[in-house]
């Protein structure tokens, strides 16, 4: 991770609520627009009515015309669009991280970053990195046990409504992640359906969209039991790796941890050391470095 920060992640509004009533303080908080449960302007003028005033950005698929007044006007101090563009990314946290250091503190972090070996670039080249395909899992099965109950439903209220959207929402850029814009685009207009209370589109297509991500689950999940062999595991190759990725989680660099992890996946492992790995993973996938650190007791 090229700016070596320490990231914590949560998976909704209230959660993000807890960490703060708790006395978390953040340099800066990335807030998902809409996210189960509670939106995320919600859980902003929830934290802000607590006294909390460090900046906030907003993240959204839904780039309107006057989504900077609209965000700006809810207590936040700036939003990206989704996907995330890496350049305005990167404007948000040189604005309200690098630039509130004092100007010593940011020439020593210069000198620091000349002495030291740049991170290598793990190659996705062939196919999707394993960090992505969990994410992805993870988030469609939750999608399909969450809208399937509420198509079935004879008649939808307002809630049911909001619930899909949302949803829907994420399985738009969750499909755009892993490169299937096609189905991104179905899942935009269920998304646009659901907004609108179209309860014809919602009841004719969401079938065939569920369909088609279960497909889509089908063939990524083999990846998860990819390597489980009864046969010899090469121990010296494997503590070689782990020692890799417990290094770089101290080191906040996700990225080598990430390919390292990947070239374990390769080999033969056991299923003890695929839970392991699969542990590991998760922490990883959620930012949570110190933590997968610690379940390699090396």
């Amino acid at each position: 991770m090229p700016y070596k920060i320490a990231i914590e992640t949560v998976r909704s509004g209230p959660e993000a609520i807890a960490k703060i009533k708790d006395g978390e303080v953040y340099d800066i908080i990335f807030m998902d627009h809409m996210m189960p449960e509670m939106s995320g302007i919600e859980a902003t003028n929830i934290i802000h009515d607590m006294g909390y005033d460090q900046p906030i950005i907003a993240l959204t698929a839904n780039a309107l015309n006057d989504a900077a007044e609209m965000f700006m006007s809810n207590g936040f101090s700036g939003f990206i669009s989704k996907p995330i563009d890496l350049d305005q990314l990167d404007k948000h946290l040189l604005r309200f991280i690098r630039d509130k250091q004092p100007a010593e503190i940011i020439d020593l972090a210069r000198k620091a970053k000349v002495h030291s070996p740049l991170n290598p670039e793990t190659d996705y080249s062939n196919g999707l990195p394993d960090i992505l395909v969990t994410s992805f899992l993870w988030d469609s099965k939750n999608a399909l046990s969450i809208i399937e109950p509420i198509v079935e439903k004879q008649i939808l209220d307002a809630n049911d409504l909001k619930t899909y959207t949302i949803q829907a929402h994420a399985m738009k850029s969750a499909l755009h992640n892993i490169n299937n814009p096609e189905l991104s685009k179905v899942a935009s207009v269920l998304e646009t359906a659901g907004r609108g209370a179209d309860i014809k589109t919602i009841k004719g297509d969401t079938p065939a969209f569920l369909d088609r991500l279960r497909e889509i689950i089908e063939k990524l999940e083999p990846r998860k039991e990819q390597g489980i062999s009864d046969e010899d595991e090469d121990p010296d190759f494997l503590k070689e790796q782990l020692l890799v990725i417990k290094e770089a989680c101290n080191n906040y660099d996700i990225g080598v941890a990430d390919k390292a992890l990947g070239a374990i996946m390769e080999k033969n492992l056991s299923k003890q050391t695929k839970a392991l790995l699969d542990a590991i993973s998760d922490h990883l996938l959620c930012g949570e470095l110190e933590e997968a650190a610690t379940l390699i007791a090396i």
